[in-house]
């Protein structure tokens, strides 16, 4: 994903600071991607019929944090590196800074592309649902005092805290509607 970001980001004195005709190209891109796996996954979800018989949840990253914290067992961070080389030297202690809101915005377009792809491909009779995860961990800390530490376990995964509040949010938003309708 870091390279993919080190060709949108540009130098923090930029205005503006992304590419835009770099970023329309990652998130159609993205957007072919989503629709090559969902088409596949629905496809392998037919029965002998086949007729669709296991519904399909997309769901977008929620809005990480470029702090630099290493992903696992040593691995490097993906984020942080390239908003440093860029001379973006945030976020601050809450997780807040220009790096931050630029993922933010980055995060909202790909999640508004993942809505899209599911909801074209639900038109075309695929059984498929997409649930908007972001801004859930920030409500979390919100709601409960928390720091975007307790709830980032790095700059793109969730604890074990954070991973639960999602769960929680992704069976309100797709799983019981399935079993209710």
């Amino acid at each position: 994903m870091g390279s993919q970001i080190e060709a949108v980001v540009k130098p923090h004195s930029a205005s503006p600071q992304h590419d835009e005709e770099r970023l329309k190209i990652f998130l159609t891109d993205m957007a072919q991607r989503m629709t090559t796996v969902v088409n596949n996954l629905a496809k392998a979800a037919r029965d002998a019929g086949g007729q669709q018989v296991v519904p399909i949840i997309t769901v977008a990253y929620d809005f990480p944090i470029p702090d630099g914290r290493n992903f696992m067992f040593g691995f490097c961070p993906w984020l942080q590196p390239v908003f440093a080389r860029q001379q973006y030297f945030d976020p601050d202690a809450q997780g807040g800074g220009d790096s931050t809101r630029l993922m933010a915005m980055f995060i909202r377009r790909l999640n508004d592309t993942y809505a899209r792809v599911a909801s074209d491909l639900s038109q075309q009779g695929v059984l498929v649902r997409h649930v908007p995860l972001t801004g859930q961990l920030g409500q979390l800390q919100t709601d409960h005092k928390l720091r975007f530490d307790q709830v980032w376990k790095n700059e793109l995964h969730p604890t074990k805290v954070g991973f639960a509040a999602l769960a929680q949010h992704l069976h309100q938003g797709a799983l019981t509607p399935l079993f209710t309708a």
